[in-house]
């Protein structure tokens, strides 16, 4: 008898550790490994566009003219010195959703609604690639940009208006509705989600070189030539500039001499062409690595 019970038990502990060695298996399956999550910085190398001024195949004004103009290319190289060209912005949006009450007689549905909260980084307020323009006018009369076309011209000959303050407006309106609809917000969501006024008020701080635009005389003034080629976040900006060989920015029938009444009695046209290279840059990032433990 006690060699029956002693067997009994071996039995039993010997299913003991199948059991356990199953479950622990089973269990290994659905959790999978036991470990940690650590961040490694990783560094990876991207093309960037790169705008030098091609001086040769441009035609600037020249010394003694009255007027003198500097443009510097504003692109993903250097947008980091302008940080007037992005904002972050605000958003909420309603969430709808059910829960179940119940009393000592019945239950229901019942719908409720809460705000949710948060934010887009670095949205573009205008597009890139942007110019930011020194102008010295060195006559005596006022230098009006009213009468002035401005326009770039890529290398396929493809030509694009600069933009104003109204068309800006249109432009980071349908920019940031791109960014939430990517966030995915409804239509019916965006139309509230954000006030659009601290946007514009934003734009209007930045000077740009429109028909608005005017320099008194003896005086420097910066303005911003930017234009909208149809792209609305920096991916694109960064695509449509790598496809280019050039952008020539044009200034056509820009008033150098006027009569003493103030009607036009001369103009000059002028463009600068820019060439676009390839810079490769290393670019730090982090990813998240799951470390198994033994």
């Amino acid at each position: 008898m006690i060699i029956f019970n002693a067997r009994l038990m071996g039995k039993k502990v010997i299913s003991r550790i199948i059991i356990l060695t199953i479950t622990g298996l089973f269990l290994s399956s659905c959790f999978g490994p036991s470990g940690y999550y650590k961040i490694v910085n990783k560094t990876k190398q991207v093309k960037y566009a790169e705008l030098k001024l091609n001086i040769d195949d441009s035609n600037i004004p020249k010394k003694g003219s009255g007027i003198s103009i500097d443009i510097k290319p504003i692109s993903s190289v250097n947008n980091q010195i302008y940080p007037q060209f992005r904002m972050d912005v605000p958003f909420h949006y309603d969430v709808h959703y059910t829960v179940r009450e119940c009393n000592r007689y019945e239950c229901w549905n019942k719908e409720k609604t809460r705000v949710e909260t948060n934010a887009l980084s670095n949205v573009p307020i205008f597009p890139y690639p942007a110019f930011e323009v020194k102008i010295s006018n060195n006559t005596d009369h006022v230098l009006k940009f009213n009468n002035t076309v401005l326009a770039m011209e890529d290398g396929s000959g493809n030509l694009y208006d600069a933009m104003n303050k109204k068309s800006s407006k249109i432009f980071v309106n349908t920019a940031v509705n791109k960014f939430l609809k990517n966030f995915g917000l409804s239509a019916k969501q965006i139309k509230s989600a954000y006030d659009a006024s601290e946007i514009y008020l934003n734009q209007q701080s930045i000077s740009l070189l429109d028909e608005n635009f005017k320099v008194l005389p003896n005086k420097t003034k910066i303005g911003y030539m930017v234009f909208q080629t149809g792209n609305y976040n920096y991916n694109a900006y960064e695509k449509f500039l790598l496809q280019q060989e050039s952008l020539d920015i044009q200034l056509y029938e820009i008033p150098i001499e006027v009569d003493q009444a103030g009607k036009i009695t001369k103009t000059e046209s002028y463009s600068f062409k820019f060439d676009v290279g390839v810079l490769n840059k290393n670019v730090d990032y982090k990813i998240k690595v799951f470390v198994p433990t033994k």
